[in-house]
């Protein structure tokens, strides 16, 4: 074989490499572009769901005197949930939050001044509508990392993943045990 075929061949094998490469970043940088997206999805809802909480609990302040324990274990999960730094951490703090949320409806449940307070079951019904958008950000959020996740771990977009340095991203867990409802 002559020289300018072998070069042309290696030339071809190069740009071929360097294409495969190409698309693979493309393909994990779009992949963790959607993922950040979907989390964007979920910091937006969690802000709307934490709004709203911090209005029941101002709400509820002084109708609830006998049984402030409840509002203190909420308040306390709203603290934490702020002092979260990862996914994982946040994920944590909201399951913790969903609890002392379904023990506060327990004790509101038991109370009939608080239950025949108009605006404090607007503000129920308005929380668990907002809860169904969490878990529709949350199931999106958790497609992507899957998607994500996956192609970080497949060959040969791994060796891109590598060479990047990606690593597989959290799911953002939910308390599948705990309801809220009016």
């Amino acid at each position: 074989m002559s020289l300018m075929l072998q070069l042309g061949i290696v030339a071809i094998v190069m740009g071929f490499g360097c294409l495969l490469f190409v698309i693979f970043y493309n393909t994990l940088v779009r992949l963790k572009s959607l993922k950040e997206e979907a989390w964007s999805g979920i910091e937006v809802q969690l802000k709307r769901r934490h709004d709203l909480i911090d209005h029941l609990l101002h709400g509820l302040g002084g109708a609830m005197e006998p049984q402030a324990a409840p509002l203190a274990q909420v308040a306390h999960c709203r603290q934490r949930i702020d002092q979260a730094g990862s996914v994982a951490e946040t994920s944590k703090a909201e399951q913790e939050l969903d609890r002392a949320l379904a023990k506060l409806f327990a004790t509101m449940n038991e109370s009939a001044t608080l239950t025949m307070a108009q605006n404090v079951l607007q503000l129920q019904k308005t929380l668990t509508a907002l809860e169904e958008d969490l878990e529709k950000a949350r199931r999106y959020y958790n497609g992507c990392v899957r998607e994500f996740n996956i192609r970080i771990e497949s060959f040969p977009s791994l060796l891109v993943a590598q060479a990047l340095h990606l690593s597989k991203a959290e799911y953002f867990e939910a308390d599948e045990s705990t309801t809220h409802g009016a």
